[in-house]
């Protein structure tokens, strides 16, 4: 059984490989959640590279509605770590069972530094108003996920950091780098129009809406440099993009503009209420973005 994905076929030489010996429930590393489909594979493989990368355990683990379908997937999962051993030296324990999906994976993943699961069609009439178990999992858990679509052949070289002007935005600049490997790092912060609509509503010129315009853009292009600087990713050629508009939509046109292998942003936990009835970048981006996303848990958003 080959479950090589086509498009890994060329994996790029190992710079500095690492191999990750883990006992059967360690509470660290990298945990990926896969099954059979392409998708699974790409998110077991883009996992090994990231553990592979930064010298962390890696853990596969597919849950199944039956005892009989996790025999079968614990083969798959077994031949999978086989291949990631063979082709860039990257052990993993794998764990295959049949059980409540929320409760299993709230379990496997305590203690785990980042969580990777393959991104999933809204194929179901639950898929669509509950959402997508990528996004059901950011309502479970409070570390970062890591939603996989594209094909994991290479680490990633081109990172778009979605960001606020707050504090959290340090944080997520760390991460963006942290996953980066080249030099290829855009910082991006989009301004809505919200004060601009109030403006013309009280009848102000346009001389005056974009006089203000231009001084929210030099304020943000200060506090963003600041924020690089102070994150000290200056020295991996980070730099800083505004824009204004939609988020999502400038989100996804940047990250398109930028050829991004991988966006990152930050969410606080939300119900499934306010998913379904409020939506937010981060649902918009699970759904569209071309890109890899890696969402990190904000405690202060959160509070």
């Amino acid at each position: 059984m080959d479950i090589t994905s086509s498009e890994q076929l060329e994996l790029e030489p190992i710079r500095s490989p690492s191999v990750a010996t883990a006992p059967p429930v360690p509470s660290d590393g990298v945990l990926a959640f896969i099954d059979s489909t392409s998708g699974g594979i790409n998110a077991a493989w883009r996992a090994a590279l990231v553990a592979r990368d930064h010298g962390r355990p890696l853990h596969l683990v597919s849950i199944q509605s039956h005892a009989s379908d996790a025999a079968a997937a614990k083969a798959l999962l077994q031949e999978l770590a086989l291949q990631l051993e063979t082709r860039i030296q990257v052990r993993a324990s794998t764990t295959a069972v049949a059980s409540d999906m929320r409760e299993c994976v709230t379990a496997l993943a305590a203690g785990k530094d980042l969580v990777v699961v393959p991104r999933q069609p809204s194929e179901s009439w639950a898929d669509k108003v509950l959402g997508t178990l990528p996004e059901r999992m950011l309502r479970w858990l409070a570390i970062p996920l890591l939603v996989v679509r594209r094909p994991a052949n290479a680490s990633y070289r081109r990172v778009l950091a979605s960001v606020k002007l707050d504090a959290d935005a340090e944080r997520q600049i760390g991460a963006a780098r942290f996953m980066a490997r080249g030099q290829a790092l855009r910082v991006f912060h989009v301004l809505e129009p919200g004060a601009e609509g109030s403006l013309r509503l009280a009848d102000v010129s346009d001389l005056t809406v974009s006089l203000h315009r231009q001084r929210r853009l030099e304020r943000a292009h200060l506090e963003i440099e600041a924020l690089i600087d102070r994150a000290g990713a200056r020295g991996a050629g980070a730099s800083g993009l505004i824009a204004f508009g939609h988020v999502s939509r400038r989100v996804l046109d940047a990250a398109r503009g930028h050829n991004a292998q991988l966006i990152v942003i930050g969410s606080g936990r939300r119900s499934a209420f306010g998913d379904v009835f409020c939506g937010g970048l981060v649902q918009d981006l699970v759904r569209e973005a071309e890109a890899d996303l890696l969402v990190l848990p904000l405690r202060q958003r959160e509070a």
